[in-house]
């Protein structure tokens, strides 16, 4: 619009996924086998170029003759050009055995599934080795679950998940999980009570761990040192003259213990629908414990003469509250009209955080809730 210069960009993705799917029924009915493969491909290129004219400013107040004072803010700058592009590869694989039966009033099912990930950078790498290595998870998961009559549930799955962020000695998590729930309305008492009005009232309770291996942006790898060259050392020698050394130093300390984040969840929460599921809806209890949360290590005194302070699972945050919504449908006319609603209440607070030690309380972040701004309560001015 300002004739300063134009870009171009291009992007590419092509994305691919085979699936097969085998029912095995002529091993026990309700058998089924799945496999996926996915190779996805995403690249993009830019080209920049950036112009600037000669740009003045009149200032506030004219001359004598009544004339605009001009001030020069900056020369014109020439036609300059920029290029870039980036580039990733996706690779998934994955397979599933499913079995689901029903016998009268039992009914039973399970998942046992398998998958591998991989994610490279192929373009703009850089000279840092680590990111022209593929980023690689894998994990084998199942579930098994059993209802009788739809009126008990019982469930149980779990994961057991490997990523490379973590040493070898470290790198697999078992995270598992189990849930029970009751449906009232199915109950011959509370059809004799309430009649057909309510079509379900259940009641659930689950409590599982879950695993996080995400320690934030281009971190990898925090079980491995780097070494860096330190400031040169100068001196004279009557004998050869001056001369200069550059020593090493541990620019960053490796971690080797660091391993998952660990969530301990519990969930207690009340489904319903009544009137002909006209009014629907749930409401949830939460609790959730946070360990092992990967942060710097700053009650390392200065004194050890470290660079940069280590990092480790060290951190607790709890959070618990409760969470709801309703759904009304209502037909007038010929028109169908449903209202909704939710609301959510959660609270937070930092069990344990490793920070520099201090008496005053307000420095803290432990005690308080995540990112909660926090200051001294003054009495006055001084």
């Amino acid at each position: 619009a300002t004739m300063t210069g134009y870009n171009e960009s291009w992007k590419n993705n092509i994305q691919t996924n085979v699936t097969l799917e085998q029912k095995l029924d002529f091993i026990t009915k309700g058998l089924k086998f799945i496999g996926r493969f996915g190779y996805d491909t995403e690249n993009s290129n830019w080209i920049k170029r950036v112009k600037w004219p000669e740009l003045y400013k009149a200032e506030p107040y004219r001359d004598v003759n009544g004339d605009l004072i001009f001030t020069r803010l900056s020369e014109e700058k020439k036609m300059t050009q920029t290029s870039g592009s980036s580039g990733k590869r996706n690779e998934f694989f994955e397979w599933e055995l499913h079995y689901n039966r029903g016998f009268k009033e039992h009914h039973v099912g399970g998942v046992l599934k398998y998958t591998q990930s991989s994610k490279v950078f192929t373009q703009n790498l850089g000279t840092d080795l680590k990111t022209g290595m593929a980023q690689r998870n894998q994990g084998l998961a199942g579930r098994v679950n059993y209802n009788w009559n739809y009126r008990y549930f019982v469930d149980f799955n779990f994961g057991y998940t490997g990523s490379e962020n973590f040493h070898k000695d470290y790198r697999f998590g078992f995270f598992p999980a189990i849930s029970g729930a009751w449906n009232l309305a199915e109950e011959p008492f509370m059809k004799k009570l309430a009649g057909k009005w309510v079509n379900m009232l259940k009641i659930r309770y689950s409590y599982g761990k879950t695993g996080n291996d995400n320690l934030g942006k281009n971190v990898r790898f925090p079980y491995l040192y780097s070494i860096g060259d330190g400031g040169t050392f100068n001196f004279a020698d009557i004998s050869v003259g001056d001369k200069s050394w550059t020593g090493k130093y541990y620019s960053s300390i490796a971690s080797p213990n660091v391993s998952w984040e660990v969530s301990t969840k519990q969930d207690l929460g009340i489904d319903f629908s009544f009137l002909s599921d006209r009014l629907s809806g749930a409401i949830d209890y939460f609790y959730e414990r946070r360990e092992g949360i990967y942060m710097e290590r700053k009650s390392v005194p200065y004194e050890v003469g470290l660079e940069s302070n280590p990092k480790a699972n060290v951190g607790i945050v709890e959070a618990k509250g409760f969470d709801g919504h309703f759904a009304w449908k209502q037909k007038i006319g010929k028109v169908d009209f449903t209202l909704r609603g939710n609301m959510t209440y959660s609270k937070n607070k930092i069990i344990e955080r490793d920070e520099e030690n201090t008496i005053y309380e307000y420095k803290l972040d432990q005690g308080h809730r995540v990112n909660q701004a926090t200051g001294f309560i003054a009495l006055g001015l001084f």
